[in-house]
């Protein structure tokens, strides 16, 4: 009597252990590289770009959007803020970003120019696959700079020139390394794509595009990427 009285308070707790179990049991299907937070600190003048990858640990497409959570950088710094398939000078609240390769990644890239000031500052997204919101994760540049000489750079510097800038008519591309181009992409302030070639030259016509502020991102043979900010006169 008291066995069988005994069953369905075993059974219960056997089915509240499958169901925690379960419900545990969805793992993320990327990681970050080299980690989903860049902190470094910087000389007040520099000019810098973090980039923070999203591996795909699959051979799947995956799909990501994020939310921003908090800016907290200062009005002095100027910034723009990159995903996998968009710029943003103006960031908005959130974006979804372009589908991944099977096995390929995606990215946040942050370019700061800290214009001489010191201070600090962060800017925090959270970031997940789009139908898992569940296990996502936060993103974070962190920042502070400084008015001492010597601190140690973390990454390397442009490899690209961009001249004249503004530019009217044609934008002139001087290479600094013998890197090949293999895709080169501009954005405007909304973050929506207006131009891209594959192969790019050394110019890029400009003539037909509005006035005002844009970015462009240029993809490397080597993986790598970079993104400069230009202004197109009237």
């Amino acid at each position: 009597m008291q066995v069988s009285m005994l069953r369905p308070t075993i059974n219960l707790i056997l089915l509240l252990l499958a169901t925690a179990v379960a419900s545990t049991g969805v793992a993320q299907r990327y990681t970050f590289s080299p980690s989903n937070t860049w902190e470094a600190e910087y000389y007040m003048a520099d000019e810098k770009e973090n980039q923070i990858d999203i591996v795909n640990e699959t051979t799947e497409v995956l799909a990501f959007k994020w939310r921003m959570i908090k800016s907290t950088f200062p009005a002095e710094w100027s910034w723009y803020f990159c995903d996998l398939g968009s710029c943003f000078i103006n960031v908005p609240d959130s974006n979804e970003m372009d589908l991944t390769t099977a096995g390929g990644d995606a990215y946040f890239l942050c370019h700061m120019e800290f214009n001489g000031f010191v201070g600090t500052g962060e800017f925090q997204v959270f970031v997940f696959e789009i139908g898992d919101e569940v296990n996502g994760d936060t993103v974070t540049f962190r920042y502070a700079t400084t008015n001492v000489l010597g601190v140690e750079e973390y990454g390397g510097k442009s490899k690209v020139l961009l001249y004249p800038n503004p530019a009217s008519d044609v934008l002139n591309l001087s290479m600094q390394v013998p890197l090949l181009v293999d895709q080169i992409t501009v954005h405007n302030i909304l973050g929506q794509p207006v131009y891209a070639q594959k192969r790019a030259g050394t110019e890029l016509s400009v003539a037909k595009l509005p006035a005002g502020q844009y970015l462009l991102t240029l993809a490397y043979r080597d993986g790598t990427r970079e993104t400069r900010k230009f202004l197109k006169k009237p």
